[in-house]
């Protein structure tokens, strides 16, 4: 904050037109970066806003006032003159993680504002430099682009994390750093060179650590928040996926780049060393002549006040004499400017130039040099001359003394180095610095600045490196930049040269050596790139022509040929895809006549027909003649006199060659092919005088399912050698005739038998009915015809319901059921027909039904007078019966029996008892089968078997047979029906699983609930029932014959008055039985009774 406060907010314009240029070129490249990203850009929902609003509101926090670290450096780049003014400068730590943020989570293009607002703000009161906010939207730009990318490869997976995009970010700044920097300064190249390169390290760290932490927070945040993050666009190839030319670019681009780079980098080197040791070169030159030039100077200047000092006038003559004399010499020597003479207490005697004694002021340099001088012969001191001398004062002090050695005084001796004849050369060659920018230093023993070109410095000290031998070394200057230092000490004396070049001048020399040599590299590589987008473009296109034809092909298009030309990989290539092309060609023609030889043989069962295409195919290969030879009798036929040969020919030449079908057909038989490429040698075939010989055959016998058919042959006039393709052509189409004649064949046989068995059913008397898969009436004979009415015959492939009004006839042709069916059938006429259905099956599949209708109208009428006089002798036996049974019973009251005799009662006794039961059965069956209406009421599902379980219970246990039940539902609903026979029918049911299971066996009755009816199931472990027993189980006086059964006696009508009862309920009853297994039987009575039953 106090930075802030302290420090003025201002950005500086570009200096100059190549400022500008650069600034709005810049612009002009994020603006068509920015296009280019809008398709990226999604539409910001309100909760994107509101993100977009509190990362904006965040920017200044991030941008000024989070505290950094405080270094100096520039306050900008807009020339070496502003370059000396220093202002303190933060470096803060986050101003890019709200744009990392924003580009992630909102895009690109809330980035760049977001970024443009940061930059605005750190140029303001920290750079000052009007392309920061252009570099901060750059940047922003690229890493927008870098995380809404959607490619799938590694690499570009890889860039989309926020991390590794700041590290690329990191390394694009300082090259875009150094580029604007060119257009900033407004001086020289090498000036904003120099001045680039001495604040891009500054800067780029600066930078660098804002994008790296602002990566790796945004890397947390990415991968904690993946939904949010970045696009969530479906992955798509990359561009080097997609296009051959991007693949081989982005392949050689790097290598290319990096090869640029270190050839420009190199050459940069090169110059730089060389201009560097040029200027080394130059200045080691001057400075070692200057350096040598001080002591010839020094000792001029030592020999002229010691020649002087000798003189007798000082020691012997006046004081106007030793004037006189040291105006004089002055005048004649142009080395010293003034010269003073002293007694030997240091007091003025005489002097000149000197207005007056009093005026001279001596240095305390000079005074402690009057003390030793009896003792030093000479001595010289450096002395300020005063504000705005352009050079120091030499003073040079000796001793005077006469003849004997007595000390007489001193003699002083100044010389102004800027009007010294004998400094001219040097003060020359310091001067001559200028030309490369540079500038002459001479430093006195004392580290005092005796010479320089700015004439406040003189007098000052040295602030540079001193040594005792010469040496170079880099000064560095308070805008960044830097200066060349050679300093050399002068030989033998006492005094220093420097010499300062600023490094600029040897950029500028570096950037004259380099910049032939980068233009040539510039050159070449343009050169280099356009030959090879243009050679990669001569590929690209053909393998694109290539692609082309290859999709023409893909459709089914091959009737343009490729140009061939060209003997590389591309000209190889085009020669396969043309190869390719003539194949497929080729194989489709064949597809094609096959097409049509398969569409002639599925269409017709004609022989002759199916024959057509076949042989038209195989003569469109170039053949001359193509034939096919039934074999006799292979083919049913409906007429008696056609047991010949069947021939069928096509072709220019299948008339001559016709003879040899008799032949061809013998020789197929013994041989699956026949391939001859000359008839000429081998004595195969007899031909007859004068007869047209093929030069070429090939034969194959027609084969099906090891049925041989006859043989198809093909022959040329001319030579011919026959290749794979065609053998293997012939071999199909030898294979469809096959087929075809099979076809013909199968079809006339059954059309045969169609015929026959349309015979057979016009003259059974028995209504025959078939039925297809869908119950529509495939087949009606004329006896159907005839009972049904007319129609049936008009209903040939319509539902049986909407041509059947019989309800049980409708039901049994439309039974899923494999085993037979059967149902009485009264018709209005009151005829009755016992109605068999059976399905019809192929390959496991249900493919209809046939019903067979027999006339039973005389046996149900025989059934009737049984059945009366049954019921009859049943009712007149039943008083006798009961008199012998009470007779028999009484007996044993008249008197004592013996154990005989008791035996013949109960025999008496018994078989009165199996003949009552045997009458109240039969007196039961009549009355159901008489239509009695049911006594029906409303009972309790679970009431019926309660009852017949306390009925059998006793008997159970007698024999040692386990009796329950097994209900598994809670609630139970209430079953209309007629109890008392409800009761007697399963009564029957557990009766005959007591009677026939085994001692230690179990019987158990279930219950199954339906929405509209109950199925009470009677399961025993017995000795089970045969198939054959099971279909007429139901029928009235029928028992098994099987062996256990035997053991047991029965009447034979306890489940035949069962069936009874549930036919009279409107249900049904059936048997799953095994063999040793036991049996289950099933009693199905709806729940609610119809009218009928009523």
């Amino acid at each position: 904050m106090i930075f802030l406060i302290t420090n003025p907010a201002y950005i500086q314009t570009p200096e100059g037109l190549s400022g500008w240029v650069g600034w709005f070129a810049l612009l002009g490249l994020i603006s068509f970066l920015l296009l280019r990203m809008w398709r990226f850009q999604q539409p910001l929902d309100r909760r994107k806003w509101l993100i977009l609003l509190v990362l904006a509101l965040l920017v200044p926090i991030t941008s000024l006032i989070i505290p950094g670290i405080q270094f100096n450096t520039a306050g900008s780049i807009t020339g070496i003159e502003l370059t000396q003014n220093l202002s303190s400068l933060p470096l803060i730590f986050f101003p890019a993680l709200p744009w990392f943020l924003a580009a992630g989570f909102l895009g690109p293009i809330p980035a760049a504002i977001l970024a443009l607002f940061s930059g605005l703000l750190v140029a303001l009161w920290s750079t000052h430099n009007p392309f920061y906010p252009l570099e901060m939207i750059f940047l922003a730009t690229l890493l927008g682009m870098m995380m809404y990318q959607n490619y799938r490869t590694l690499f570009f997976r890889i860039l989309a994390h926020p991390l590794m995009a700041a590290f690329l970010l990191s390394l694009v700044y300082p090259v875009l750093f150094i580029l604007d920097s060119l257009f900033m300064a407004g001086n020289s190249l090498a000036v904003r060179i120099d001045l680039a390169l001495a604040q891009v390290g500054r800067s780029s760290l600066g930078v660098g650590i804002s994008m790296l932490l602002g990566g790796m927070i945004t890397e947390v945040v990415a991968v904690t928040r993946p939904a949010r993050w970045g696009s969530q666009r479906a992955l798509q190839p990359s561009p080097a996926e997609s296009k051959l030319a991007a693949r081989f670019l982005y392949g050689m681009a790097p290598l290319a780049l990096i090869l640029l780079v270190v050839l420009v980098v190199g050459d940069w080197f090169v110059a730089g060393r060389a201009a560097r040791q040029m200027l080394e070169g130059r200045m080691a030159s001057v400075g070692k002549m200057t350096a040598q030039s001080i002591t010839p100077f020094l000792e001029t200047g030592e020999k002229f006040i010691s020649n002087l000092a000798t003189e007798p006038v000082l020691s012997e003559g006046t004081t106007e004499e030793v004037s006189e004399l040291l105006a004089l010499r002055v005048r004649e020597t142009p080395f010293f400017n003034q010269l003073v003479y002293l007694d030997a207490n240091g007091i003025p005697l005489a002097g000149y130039p000197l207005e007056s004694l009093d005026s001279i002021i001596l240095s305390p340099e000079e005074l402690d040099g009057i003390n030793l001088s009896p003792t030093i012969p000479v001595q010289h001191f450096s002395v300020d001359p005063g504000p705005g001398a352009p050079a120091a004062i030499i003073s040079f002090l000796t001793g005077v003394k006469d003849e004997t050695g007595r000390f007489h005084g001193v003699l002083i001796g100044r010389s102004d180095l800027s009007l010294n004849q004998y400094f001219k050369p040097l003060q020359t060659i310091l001067q001559s610095m200028p030309e490369v920018e540079g500038e002459g230093i001479l430093i006195d023993e004392n580290g005092f600045i005796l010479f320089h070109p700015e004439a406040s410095k003189v007098m000052l000290p040295y602030d540079g490196k001193l040594k005792a031998a010469p040496f170079f070394y880099n000064e560095a200057l308070t805008d960044g930049t830097q200066k060349i230092v050679f300093y050399t000490p002068s030989s033998g004396g006492p005094w220093a040269v420097v010499l300062k070049v600023p490094a600029r001048y040897a950029r500028q020399q570096a950037l004259d050596i380099a910049s032939p040599l980068l233009g040539i590299i510039v050159v070449i590589t343009l050169i280099a790139v356009i030959f090879f987008r243009l050679g990669l473009r001569a590929v690209t296109a053909s393998l694109q022509i290539l692609a082309v034809e290859a999709d023409h092909m893909a459709h089914g298009q091959f009737e343009r040929p490729l140009h061939i030309g060209g003997e590389d990989e591309v000209g190889q290539l085009r020669r396969a895809f043309e190869k390719m092309r003539a194949s497929l060609k080729a194989r489709l023609d064949e597809l094609n006549r096959l097409l049509v030889v398969s569409q002639g043989v599925a269409s017709t069962f004609d022989i002759e027909g199916s024959m057509q295409p076949i042989l038209e195919s195989a003569v469109a290969i170039g053949a001359s003649s193509a034939r096919v030879i039934m074999a006799p009798a292979i083919v049913p036929v409906l007429e008696s006199n056609a047991q010949a040969p069947l021939h069928f020919g096509c072709g220019s030449a299948t008339d001559m060659f016709s003879y040899l079908d008799e032949q061809i057909l013998l020789l197929s038989r013994q041989q699956e092919r026949v391939i001859l490429t000359s008839l000429t040698r081998p004595r195969i075939f007899d031909f007859p005088p004068g007869s047209s010989r093929p030069q070429a055959l090939i034969a194959i016998a027609l084969r099906h399912e090891n049925l041989f058919y006859g043989s198809l042959w093909v022959a040329y006039e001319l030579p011919h050698q026959f290749t794979e393709e065609e053998v293997s052509y012939l071999v199909t189409l030898a294979g469809q005739a096959a087929l075809a004649a099979a076809n013909v064949r199968l079809f006339l046989t059954s059309e045969i038998g169609r015929q026959q068995l349309e015979a057979i059913l016009a003259s059974t008397p028995d209504p025959v009915l078939v039925t297809d898969q869908l119950n529509q009436l495939l087949l009606a004979n004329p006896a159907a015809i005839q009972i049904l009415g007319p129609s049936i015959e008009a209903g040939i492939g319509k539902p049986i319901e909407q041509i059947i009004n019989q309800e049980k006839l409708i039901y049994l042709l439309r039974s899923s059921a494999n085993e037979k069916g059967s149902a009485e059938l009264v018709l209005q006429d009151g005829q009755i027909f016992l109605a068999t259905a059976s399905t019809v099956q192929a390959e496991g599949k249900r493919m209809g039904r046939v019903c067979v209708l027999r006339d039973i109208t005389q046996f149900k009428e025989l059934d009737a007078l049984k059945s009366d006089f049954v019921s009859t002798v049943s009712h007149d036996l039943r008083s006798p019966l009961t008199l012998i049974r009470g007779y028999a019973t009484m007996l044993q009251m008249v008197g004592d029996l013996n154990e005989q005799q008791k035996g013949y009662l109960q025999k008496i006794i018994g078989g009165v008892e199996k003949m009552s039961h045997l009458v109240n059965n039969l007196l039961d069956l009549g009355r159901i089968e008489a239509g009695v209406g049911l006594q029906l009421a409303k009972l309790p599902v679970s009431a019926v078997i309660e009852s017949v379980i306390n009925d059998f219970q006793l008997q159970a246990a007698q024999r040692r047979v386990k009796l329950s039940t097994e209900i598994l539902q809670k609630s139970l609903p209430l079953i209309e029906a007629d109890q008392a026979l409800l009761q007697q029918a399963l009564h029957n049911l557990v009766e005959n699983a007591i009677k026939y299971t085994q001692s230690g066996g179990e019987v158990t009755i279930g219950l199954q609930l339906h929405p509209d009816h109950v199925i009470y199931e009677v399961r025993d472990t017995g000795m089970g029932i045969a198939p054959a027993d099971q279909q007429r189980l139901f029928e009235k006086f029928y028992r098994s014959t099987h062996k256990g059964v035997e053991i047991e006696r029965g009447t034979g009508l306890g489940l035949a008055i069962v069936k009874s009862i549930a036919d009279r309920h409107g249900g049904r009853v059936w048997v799953e039985s095994q063999l040793g297994r036991g049996s289950v039987f099933f009693l199905m009575i709806p729940i609610h009774q119809s009218h009928h039953a009523r």
